[in-house]
């Protein structure tokens, strides 16, 4: 933001990117206007206990950074949304950039080595929209609503069948309940 000579934004976090933008509103709140956090956790991961399927495909190292990423599909979009949507893939927005096997490992160390923001989450003061899917398996439901309990107006939205990357499955819906956050609510 200070390269960019950006004083103050609204803040949208996915998973990781939720927890960073938590430390973001909590450590420098004037810089945040409204915070969006979508599919995240307040938490070390090992405070979410996930299943064995989860644990699994997120901490498998071998194979190309592409096969790890392939992996979590099944984490990322329910069987029942996957089964209905056979050629998902051809929707998600393409990248050109290659993630490395080092960045991705980087990745879950700063994950499991993060202390969290759940005891600080009440000093959170923007007005906030926690979002994510009842089928989410990566960031469970629990967590958004245990998130949401400690931020004073908090919204939550939680979207039927949603999956962790349900900005994919339901981008329209998703875009609609963003807006209307965006455009109903006052920055203190």
């Amino acid at each position: 933001m200070e390269a960019l000579t950006i004083k103050k934004a609204d803040v949208l976090g996915w998973s990781m990117g939720g927890a960073i933008a938590q430390e973001l509103a909590i450590n420098y709140p004037d810089r945040v206007g409204k915070l969006i956090i979508h599919a995240s956790f307040c938490g070390p991961l090992k405070s979410i206990q996930p299943s064995m399927e989860v644990l699994n495909a997120m901490t498998n190292e071998t194979g190309t950074a592409e096969d790890r990423i392939a992996k979590l599909h099944p984490i990322f979009f329910p069987e029942e949304w996957r089964n209905e949507n056979p050629n998902y893939l051809e929707s998600i927005p393409k990248t050109t950039e290659t993630i490395s096997n080092q960045t991705l490992s980087q990745h879950k160390q700063a994950i499991a080595n993060w202390t969290g923001t759940c005891n600080k989450l009440v000093n959170i003061t923007q007005p906030i929209l926690v979002i994510v899917g009842t089928k989410d398996t990566g960031a469970p439901p629990s967590i958004s609503l245990k998130i949401t309990e400690q931020i004073p107006g908090a919204w939550l939205v939680q979207m039927k069948g949603g999956g962790h990357v349900l900005m994919y499955q339901y981008p329209e819906q998703f875009s609609n309940i963003v807006e209307a956050f965006l455009q109903n609510t006052n920055t203190l």
